[in-house]
């Protein structure tokens, strides 16, 4: 009876951290340029993602997920944010910086007005701010007049303008030192 050997070469994937141990990164952005996007793949790179915890909570859950289970965090903030202001998103960036210096970083996705229009267009989706506004274009002008104060908390700004999904999460990765690390797996059959 002949025997036979199926070698696969597949691969497993994993982001490693650079030497500093990034630990904490805040993930802020306008409606629709991609902060939901940047949280998968940090999720995917190891970090518990979480999306749009009250600013008042966020205090507690960094000491909970990061200084006491010595976890990698995510978090992301945008208009839906319980609390979300410019003076809550300086004082988080205060308090992040303070606590944890570089391991801690401030993420800002942008993309321009036309991008996002022809987002939210394709998805069909509503923009946060639509009810208030009453017109996609206005929401997308009020969300842009709101951000622009933040921009200057951020550490890292990335503009994701005419760009995939892969392209973009590759250039997040990128600016925050996450290297692919991949190992071969070897699967035999016979």
């Amino acid at each position: 009876m002949p025997h036979w050997m199926d070698l696969s070469d597949t691969r497993k994937n994993s982001i490693a951290p650079a030497e500093d141990a990034l630990q904490l990164v805040c993930v802020l952005g306008r409606s629709g340029a991609g902060h939901s996007t940047a949280l998968r793949y940090l999720d995917d790179a190891g970090f518990a993602a979480v999306d749009n915890v009250p600013l008042a909570l966020v205090d507690q859950l960094i000491s909970l997920m990061v200084e006491t289970q010595g976890r990698r965090l995510a978090i992301g903030i945008d208009l839906r944010t319980p609390g979300f202001d410019a003076d809550g998103i300086d004082r988080l960036a205060q308090n992040m910086h303070s606590r944890f210096g570089q391991a801690a970083q401030i993420i800002y996705v942008v993309a321009s007005d036309a991008e996002l229009f022809n987002r939210y267009k394709a998805t069909r989706r509503r923009h946060p701010l639509m009810d208030e506004q009453g017109s996609l274009e206005a929401a997308i002008a009020a969300d842009n007049q709101f951000h622009h104060q933040l921009t200057q908390k951020a550490d890292i700004v990335i503009d994701s303008t005419g760009k995939s999904p892969h392209i973009f999460c590759q250039e997040l990765g990128a600016r925050l030192e996450l290297t692919l690390r991949t190992s071969l797996m070897l699967s035999v059959q016979s």
